[in-house]
C-alpha cells in the first residue's frame, strides 16, 4: 500500500470512528430524554403569593415623583437628549405600575424534577443554589441557575411556610451561605437570611450545633457548624 492509499485508509477509518462515538452519545442522550420523559411529575410542596412585592404609595408620592422626572425632562429637551426623556418616561411608567396595580396570585411548586412557576419547571441540573432573604418585610426565595435565562428566580413565601419550605428544597439543593449581598445590593436583594435560621438547632459539647434538617424519610439529613469564637 502506496503513502497515499494509506493516509486514504486512516482518515476513513478515523471517520468511521468519529461517526461511532456520535452515534454512541446521540443513544445516551436520546435514552437520558426517555428516561426524564416516563418519569412522572410529582408535586411535593406548593405555594401560593403575590408574582412581586407590592407597596401602595400617596398621591403625594407620586406628585413627588412626577415633579422631579418632568425637571429631568426639561433639563434633557434643554440638551437636546431624547434617548435620556424615553428613559425617564419609562421610570415613571414603571413606579406608576409598580405601586399602584396589586400583582397577581401566581402559584409555585416544588416538584421531585425541579421548581416550577409560571407554568415552567426548573430542572435540579439546572439550579445551583437557593438562599432566603428579606426586603421591605418580605420574605424572598431566591434559585440561582446555571446558564439560563432569567439567571435568578425570585419568589414571594409566606414567613409561616419558610422553615418548611427550605427543608424541603434542601433536599435537593444546596443553600447558598454567601450569596454576596453587599450595602448597594441590600437593597434590590434584600437581607440575606442565614441557614442556621430554618434549622433545628441542638447545643453540643465543644462548641458544635448540629443542625437537623427534616425529612419524611425516617434518616435526618445533618451538618455540622462550628460556633465562631
Amino acid at each position: 500500500m502506496n503513502p497515499n492509499e494509506q493516509k486514504l485508509a486512516d482518515e476513513n477509518l478515523s471517520q468511521i470512528k468519529g461517526m461511532e462515538e456520535k452515534l454512541k452519545a446521540y443513544e445516551e442522550v436520546k435514552k437520558i430524554k426517555e428516561e426524564e420523559a416516563e418519569t412522572v411529575i410529582k408535586t411535593l410542596f406548593k405555594w401560593k403569593a403575590p408574582e412581586r412585592i407590592f407597596v401602595e404609595k400617596s398621591k403625594n408620592f407620586f406628585v413627588m415623583v412626577a415633579g422631579g422626572i418632568i425637571v429631568g425632562i426639561i433639563i434633557s429637551a434643554i440638551l437636546e437628549s431624547l434617548m435620556f426623556i424615553l428613559v425617564l418616561v419609562v421610570v415613571l411608567a414603571l413606579i406608576y405600575i409598580q405601586h399602584s396595580i396589586p400583582p397577581r396570585t401566581v402559584e409555585h411548586e416544588i416538584t421531585n424534577k425541579g421548581v416550577k412557576t409560571y407554568g415552567r419547571i426548573y430542572l435540579w441540573k439546572d439550579i445551583e443554589n437557593f438562599w432566603i432573604s428579606k426586603r421591605v418585610g418580605h420574605i424572598l426565595l431566591n434559585v440561582d441557575l446555571i446558564d439560563k435565562t432569567p439567571t435568578r428566580l425570585i419568589l414571594l413565601i409566606d414567613e409561616k411556610i419558610q422553615k418548611q419550605l427550605v427543608q424541603e428544597l434542601m433536599k435537593h439543593a444546596e443553600y447558598n451561605d454567601d450569596p454576596g449581598i453587599n450595602f448597594l445590593t441590600k437593597y434590590t436583594d434584600g437581607e440575606y437570611i442565614p441557614m442556621i435560621e430554618h434549622m433545628d438547632v441542638e447545643g453540643l459539647d465543644k462548641g458544635q450545633h448540629t443542625l437537623h434538617v427534616r425529612k419524611t424519610s425516617p434518616t435526618n439529613r445533618q451538618r455540622t457548624v462550628t460556633k465562631a469564637a
